[in-house]
């Protein structure tokens, strides 16, 4: 991010990123990728945990080598900038489209065409003008609302750089992200945004009244007060009646003295209920009142099994073996994998006791 005469200007730098894949999760980021991208953001992404795959990549043009951003998939990408309330502000980049298609995707079910631009004002993922190649006959300025395309104006090609293709005036998205977009294979370099230095000034003025509206709202509502605090002894894993008799006892993941996986009944004061070891750490735990006597039985996972433990006293009651895949999967006869475990009411009666893997 620079400023220049007073204005502001925030640059995306490709000189310095060795080439292959980047705003990948997978592997982690390079320190000279933490540096390039710092200011900017992939509002698609799934979270890092996901592991999914980056479709963007850093590569090279055939004629002096230089580095491009290269986006190689028919999926929907944007590479946004700034903060939400930015409102009148210039967005430059060199852009290639390299194919007509698109495909459809879980942003744009209706996608066939390729669509690669600049955005501007983008609220959300789906509110956003977009100024873009489309196919490879058209420049066209969109107004996206949802599922809505609204053409604001639009030329045939050829077309010279910095041409007009009209003179619109639109105030249904006032504020947003700005940066590229595209849904189809395309190249793009010399990404730049801009403010002004009378739109600096305007969006300081602005953020300044927002936050003396916000002390003006919290000054009406009363302060919190700690009421207590109590050590934690493990990783939460519930809250519900675990011996006590009250419904908002706590049950921890936790290891014992010597150093066995263990599960941890406390009050909400701190106060330890009960403490038994387990074969194993109890994951995806689930609290029921599975016999109707007013007591929620636990039941979790562990070590591939299936486990139904007391809630009074951490007494596990029964231990069954995952199931076997079936002939519908690939490999039949294995373990089957559970990554979702429930307590359900799928047979008659008052109360639920049927345990479902997923």
């Amino acid at each position: 991010m620079t400023k220049h005469c007073n204005g502001l200007t925030q640059r995306l730098e490709l000189e310095n990123l060795p080439l292959g894949h980047v705003l990948d999760p997978r592997p982690g980021p390079s320190q000279e990728e933490i540096d390039a991208f710092k200011n900017w953001t992939c509002p698609h992404n799934a979270p890092p945990n996901w592991h999914r795959a980056s479709f963007w990549r850093i590569t090279t043009e055939d004629s002096d080598h230089r580095r491009i951003l290269e986006h190689w998939t028919k999926r929907d990408q944007a590479l946004v900038t700034s903060n939400i309330d930015w409102h009148d502000s210039r967005i430059e980049a060199n852009i290639r489209q390299l194919i007509k298609s698109s495909a459809p995707n879980p942003n744009d079910g209706d996608a066939t065409t390729a669509r690669c631009g600049v955005i501007a004002r983008m609220w959300t993922v789906r509110h956003y003008y977009l100024l873009c190649l489309e196919g490879l006959d058209r420049v066209v300025l969109y107004r996206r609302e949802n599922n809505t395309y609204t053409e604001l104006a639009g030329v045939k090609m050829p077309i010279a750089p910095n041409q007009e293709i009209g003179d619109v005036f639109d105030s249904a998205h006032k504020h947003g992200f700005v940066g590229i977009r595209t849904n189809s294979l395309s190249k793009f370099e010399h990404l730049t945004a801009t403010l002004s230095s009378e739109e600096v000034s305007t969006l300081a003025i602005s953020r300044q009244r927002q936050a003396e509206y916000l002390e003006e709202i919290q000054a009406r509502h009363p302060k919190p007060i700690l009421l207590q605090e109590i050590n934690i002894p493990g990783s939460i894993a519930a809250i519900d009646q675990f011996g006590s008799g009250d419904q908002h006892d706590l049950l921890f993941n936790t290891t014992s003295t010597t150093g066995s996986a263990s599960l941890t009944a406390t009050t909400l004061n701190g106060q330890e209920i009960w403490t038994r070891e387990t074969n194993g750490q109890v994951s995806m735990i689930r609290t029921a009142d599975m016999d109707g006597k007013g007591i929620h039985t636990i039941a979790g996972v562990t070590d591939n099994h299936c486990v139904v433990i007391d809630s009074n006293n951490g007494v596990e009651r029964a231990r069954r073996p995952y199931p076997k895949t079936s002939v519908f999967h690939l490999k039949p006869g294995q373990t089957a994998a559970i990554d979702s475990l429930y307590i359900a009411h799928l047979r008659y009666g008052k109360n639920p006791c049927d345990i479902v893997g997923m």
